[in-house]
Parts: structure tokens; sequence; C-alpha cells
């Protein structure tokens, strides 16, 4: 036998252990003492790589979950912060092109309301000329300089050559004393130019010309002078015929004046007693529409512009290939990009929206609403990437952080795995069965900060992580603890945003009720008549208001009217104006002095209005014995009344409305009422109603409501047939203006008992 022993050591008497080899088999040898101590390394091995197992799958797993959870939530969160944030910029683009257009179109509505107020004051000079002494004007062809302000006349060449009649000559100086109304007028366009006029068809016009300053001579010089006094007839203008055409105030397409600027005309028709005698006009300058559009541009790409009814721009702040009043002659729904020359479409129908364009190769967004007085539509061209930079940027940010959380979150694992991975071998040298616990104080707060992850991570954005290691798992927590303070710091402020917006809806829903606590609503049974009305406000709380009541024991008041505004300032001028008519009213105790009380309520209305708001009203007096109807119409849409089985329309009013012009005096009209007739009374937010095409229901539609009710109709009935016409004509689309209505049915002493 072949033996042969070899130390598995370098010292022998460590006796250790050593290698038998018999028979080339090689043995393990070891005493009992190195054989527990082998053991004991071996458990200590094995447990180090159980808790070293242990401890990195821990590890990963967390990582795993902080790595989904977290981006998942900045994802959510960014998403939802862009969306929001992209919605509410252009939910605010299109409210500030609304806001624009209906700047630009009210100051149209009043040009067009001053001019047929010069329309009406000529008519009245040339149908009563006895009531008005002679005034002589400047002339041109005397004066070769006219200072601003100062109004003037001039001949046609025809007139200015021929020998002017005595009939004519006395309707000139008739005439002439529209300049009271021309001057007093044009104080409220002081600051920029602009023109006055009347245009007679016989051959001569009256002019009150103001430059931007106010000063200097408005009449040409020299050649120019000449050529005007030999060649001009505005008669010949295109803007004439468009006046003498129409029935109401109509507004010219731009055009170059004999001054070669640009200028809007709004003209109507006026009237002596054999009919058309000739046409009021305003000349409203381009350069002030350019100023006033200069005011909305909120930076140097943002582009504002107008298009008529055809589609032709007719102004606009950028001088570029489709938006220039170069393009006068062209239809812009045919220029341009084809998205641009959708848009315009869709602005040439009258809509309102907010749609995304192509613009001379650069992106915009478009925010247009329509102009309804003069059917032009006013547009806002804003960058796309302006737009939508705030979103942008929110979601960036968000997602900024959270990259910038999970690169924190790696580097803290990072840190972690090698101080732990350090710790386990140090703890597996030093201590042999120490290994598992060890493991377990460093894998116990992870485990503890994975809960605590899932757990904020389920919604309860209160829990906070309480982690005390000392050490990266700590700031671990802690900084998750304060990104979910953020978090949560987000949603209580969102919390007290609704909760405020809330607050505001239910002061508004008070006011609401306190308005309409102020409406009468008891309406009297008796047998000589039968009366009901309704209020529906625009918004929360309206300026329309109708009351009634008895003056005496035989003779009822009622009363409609509208303020010039809606929302709270015109609610509370209605307050003032309601209280003011009822008290002037009944203090008159005479119906014929029905004309003094409407009198003393527009000097009490003036005297307090800061806001320079006002009021059209309808007042009424009934004698319920002999049906006589006394009524005043301040400015108020003419009402409506029923003889037989057939509704007219009261005339005209050439009273003004209240609370705007101090010293104004007020006639009444009295008519008699028949038993069985009947008095529709309305404001012009049923005449104004819109549907879906932007088409007002206006006075025919009102008309031909009121004649297709049954005959002998109770005021219940003709205001409930108004009112279900009007909502089948305007379903689907936002009420614009408050609604009010009004129906008194006259019965006579024979009329049916009060139930």
């Amino acid at each position: 036998m072949l033996v042969r022993v070899e130390y598995y050591c370098d010292m022998p008497s460590a006796g250790l252990a050593w290698r038998v080899y018999e028979n080339g088999v090689d043995f393990l040898k070891l005493n009992i003492k190195h054989r527990v101590l082998l053991w004991g390394l071996f458990a200590s091995l094995l447990t180090f790589l159980l808790a070293g197992a242990i401890y990195f799958y821990s590890m990963s797993d967390t990582k795993d979950a902080f790595a989904k959870q977290g981006a998942a939530l900045g994802d959510d969160v960014a998403e939802s912060v862009g969306q929001i944030s992209g919605q509410d910029a252009k939910e605010r683009l299109l409210a500030s092109a609304v806001l624009k257009a209906r700047h630009i179109d009210r100051e149209l509505v009043l040009i067009g309301e001053d001019v047929e107020y010069m329309a009406d004051r000529m008519s009245m000079l040339l149908t009563s000329p006895n009531r008005y002494p002679p005034r002589t004007l400047q002339s041109t062809r005397d004066s070769a300089s006219i200072t601003s302000g100062t109004p003037y006349i001039h001949f046609s060449p025809t007139l200015s050559n021929a020998q002017i009649e005595s009939d004519l000559a006395e309707e000139i100086e008739t005439a002439g004393n529209i300049a009271d109304t021309l001057s007093l007028m044009s104080r409220s366009y002081s600051g920029y130019r602009s023109c006055f006029f009347v245009v007679s068809r016989k051959g001569y016009s009256i002019y009150l010309d103001i430059t931007a300053d106010g000063k200097g001579n408005v009449l040409p010089d020299g050649e120019a002078r000449e050529d005007m006094l030999s060649g001009f007839d505005p008669r010949e203008r295109s803007w004439y015929e468009i006046g003498r055409n129409a029935s109401n105030a109509t507004y010219t397409a731009p055009y170059a004046g004999i001054d070669g600027l640009l200028n809007i005309n709004c003209v109507v028709p006026y009237y002596d007693a054999d009919g058309f005698a000739g046409v009021a006009g305003i000349v409203f300058p381009m350069e002030e529409a350019y100023r006033q559009i200069a005011e909305f541009v909120t930076g140097t790409s943002d582009i504002v512009f107008a298009v008529d009814r055809r589609g032709e721009v007719a102004f606009s702040s950028l001088e570029s290939a489709v938006l220039t009043e170069a393009l006068a002659d062209a239809d812009a729904r045919e220029a341009g990009e084809e998205s641009f020359a959708a848009a315009i479409k869709r602005m040439t129908a009258g809509e309102r929206a907010v749609v995304p364009v192509t613009l001379n190769g650069e992106a915009y967004y478009l925010a247009f609403a329509p102009m309804p007085s003069i059917g032009w539509s006013f547009g806002t061209l804003v960058k796309t990437d302006k737009v939508m930079a705030p979103a942008v940027e929110a979601r960036k940010n968000i997602l900024d952080y959270t990259s910038e959380f999970q690169a924190t979150l790696e580097g803290i694992f990072a840190d972690t795995t090698r101080n732990a991975f350090i710790a386990l071998v140090i703890a597996a040298l030093l201590l042999l069965i120490g290994s598992e616990t060890l493991a377990s104080r460093i894998t116990n707060p992870i485990r503890k900060l994975a809960d605590g992850v899932r757990t904020i991570a389920g919604g309860n954005l209160e829990y906070r992580l309480d982690v005390k290691t000392g050490d990266e798992i700590e700031l671990l927590a802690n900084s998750f603890n304060n990104m979910t303070e953020e978090l949560s710091a987000y949603m209580k402020n969102l919390e007290r945003t609704t909760a405020e917006k809330e607050r505001i809806k239910t002061e508004l829903d008070l006011a609401r009720n306190i308005q309409d606590g102020m409406l009468p609503k008891d309406f009297p049974h008796q047998k000589e008549f039968d009366l009901i009305a309704t209020m529906h406000p625009a918004k929360e709380v309206g300026g329309d208001f109708y009351d009634f009541y008895f003056l005496d024991e035989t003779h009822l008041a009622v009363t409609v009217a509208d303020v010039s505004d809606k929302g709270i300032p015109a609610a509370l001028f209605m307050v003032i104006a309601k209280t003011l008519l009822k008290d002037n009213t009944v203090g008159a105790k005479n119906p014929e002095k029905l004309s003094e009380a409407v009198a003393k309520t527009n000097e009490a209305l003036i005297s307090s209005n800061q806001e320079g708001m006002f009021v059209t009203a309808f007042c009424g007096i009934l004698d319920l014995k002999t049906g006589e109807f006394i009524y005043a119409n301040a400015g108020h849409n003419p009402p409506l009344i029923r003889h037989g089985t057939e509704f007219s329309y009261f005339k005209k009013s050439r009273n003004l409305v209240l609370g705007i012009m101090p010293g104004e005096a007020f006639e009444t009209e009295t008519i008699t009422l028949a038993p069985g007739d009947a008095i529709f009374i309305y404001t012009d937010g049923v005449t104004e109603a819109l549907d879906t095409n932007c088409e007002m229901f206006r006075e025919n539609r009102l008309k031909e409501t009121l004649d297709s009710t049954p005959e002998g109709s109770d005021a219940a009935g003709l205001v409930s047939a108004v009112k279900t016409t009007l909502e089948s004509y305007t379903e689907g689309t936002e009420q614009s203006d408050d609604i009010t209505m009004l129906a008194l049915v006259y019965h006579g002493n024979n009329g049916p008992k009060p139930s």
C-alpha cells in the first residue's frame, strides 16, 4: 500500500487539517473543534448569503416599486396639469376675443345710436319748422378757414351756382339748428379725428369736423379748396346711396375720404313731410380702430383683425399677405393657407371658437367672436407656442421634478446597497451569527418605507413615513415626505379655490332671490282686467324689471324697463330706477302728470349716475272704468296692442332713454282700450334672442306668435305662448340678455268675476 501524507497548512502544529492520500483517494480529516468551527463558518457564510439575497431582493423590489409608482404619479400629474393649463389658456383666449369684439361692436353701436338720434332731430326740424328760429352757419364758399368743432354748411356745385329760392333758403336756416345737436354730440368724440354730417337731397349739407387735437382749420387750402367748392357733391358718394336705402343705422366698408385717409361711415336717412330728405352720418376713422386694436395686442407677435360678411379683411394690426387693408376687395375665405381660410368661413358665419391655424408658415391659435351690430367678426391670432407655453412649462416642471426625484432615489439606492454590502461583510467576519440580525436591521426600514409608499400611492396624502435610521434611508423617507407635503398643499389649495367659487355662487344666488323678491308676484284678480308678468335674467341677477300698482281704486299703473347692462351693477341700478319710477308716479297721483313723474325720475337718475348707465322704460296708467290708457315710452321697445284678433305695434316714441340727458321733456300718448283689447310689453331680450345660427328672433316673429294665439286669450296665455315659442327658437343656445314680458287684458265692467 502506498500512503502519502501532506499538511493542509504551513504549520503542522496548528493541527487544523491534513490530507491523507490512500490508494489515490483524497480524504479531509478534521478534529471535533475544527469541525464545529467549520460548520459555524459554513453556517455564517450561508446566513450571510441568505441575508444578502433577501436584502438585495428587497432593495430591488422597493426600487422597482418606487420607479413604477413615481413615474406613473409624475406622468399622471404632468398630463393633468398640462391639459388643465392648455384648456384654461384657450378659454382665456376665447374670453379675451369675445370681450374685444363686444368692445369694438359696442363702440360702433353707440355711433349708430348717435346717428339715428341726429336723423330724428333733423326730421323734427324739417317736419315742424315753425317751432324753431332761423339759424345761419358759416359757409365753405364764404369762409376760407373753419376751426375744428365749428358747424358749417357746404353747397353742391349745382346749388352753389344757382339762385336759392326762398322756400329752400328758409329750410336751410331751419336746418341750421342741427348745429346744437352736432356740437353737443361731438364732445363724446374728442381725442380723434371725426366728422358729423347731414346731407340734404336738395344739395346742401351741414358738417362739424373735429381734428385729433381739437385745433386748426378743417378745410383744405389752395387748389384743393377750389376743387371742393367746384366739384364736391356728397350725394355722389357711395355711402349716400347706402344711407338713402337703409332702414336703420348702416355701416359702410372702409373707404378713402377726400383727404386720402381710410374711414368707416355710419349712415341713416332722415325725412321731411314729403318723405326722404337726406342722409345723416358720422365718420369713424380707421386710425381710431387701429388705436383701440393696439390697446388689445398683448405682444409683438399677436395679431388682431376684423372681417366683414363677405370675408374681406376690414382692418388688422399686421401688414401681411392676408391681413392687410390692401385686400379690401379680396375674399380672405379664398386666401392664405387652408386652415386659415376655413376659420374665416366660420367667422363670416357668426360663430365663436378657438381653432388652430397656419399663417405664413407659422402655427397660431385663432380666437374669434361675432360683432352682431354690423355683421363683422373679430379675431385674435396668438402663436401656438405662446398659448401652450404655460401647459408645456407646467408639464416640464412636473416631469423634471419626477426625474430629479428618480435620480435621487437611484443614488440613494446605490449608496445604501454599497454601505449595506460592506456592513454585511464586516458583520460576517466579526460576528458569524449576527448576519441575520444585521440584515433584518437594514431591510426592515426599507420594507417600512415600501409599505409607506404604497399607503401614500393609495391616496392617503396625510400619511408620513417615520423612518429614523440616521442614514440614506431616512434621507429617502424625508424626501418622499417633502414630496407628499407639496402634493397635499396643492390639493388643499385646489379645495380652497373650489370652496371660494361655491361661496361666490351662493352669494349670487342670494342676490338673485332678493331681486326676485322685489318684483311683485301677487297678480291682482279683478273683473276689469287680467295681468301677468315674468322676468328671466341672463345672469344670476339682471337689469330688467316690471312693476304694477294702483294709484287709486280705478287707476292701474304698469311699468317694464331695461337697464343698459347686466349682472350686479345693472341689478343695483334697477332697484334705484324701479323705486324712483314708482315713488314719482304714485306721488303725482294724477295720470295726466305721468310725463312729469318720468322727467323727475330722469333727473334723479342723472344726479347719481356715476357709471354712465341708462334705462329704457315703458310706463302706462289704465283707467279701469273708461279703458283710457295714458303712457310714456322712454326709448323702450314699442309694445303690441290687440284689437279684435290681430296684434299691432305702438308707434315709435321720440322720447330719449332715462339717465342720459338732463332737462329732457317726455311726451305721453293716450289710447282707449275696448273690452277684450290686450297690451303686450317686453324687453329687447325677447326680440334679440339668438338661435343656433346667431339669427335674432326679431319683432316680426313676436307679432306672428301673438297673432297665432286663440281668440280671447288671457294674459297668462299670451305670455305662455311667447315663452314656449322663444324656448323652441333658442334651443341649444345660451341666453344672452334678460327676458321680461308683461301682458294686460282689459275686460271693462263686463269682465268675468275674479276667481
